[in-house]
């Protein structure tokens, strides 16, 4: 199933940087600057949310491993 949701989110990811790119003409925007922002809207937060999910993942271990010893 996380496996299935990896695809999902990057065809997701992909087709909108497409769209950033083919609808950029129709800004006043250049599409380049269209599609640096679109990359850094989906890489910056991800830092963020990789970072929580391993602390979580390491307080889990250690709640486990806690409970493991009784």
């Amino acid at each position: 199933m996380y496996t299935g949701g990896q695809v999902i989110r990057s065809v997701i990811q992909i087709g909108y940087l497409v769209l950033l790119y083919t609808l950029g003409g129709h800004t006043p925007w250049d599409p380049l600057w269209l599609l640096v922002g679109g990359c850094l809207g989906i890489t910056l937060p991800m830092f963020y949310f990789t970072y929580k999910l391993v602390k979580f993942n390491d307080k889990k271990k250690e709640d486990d491993s806690d409970g493991s010893q009784l």
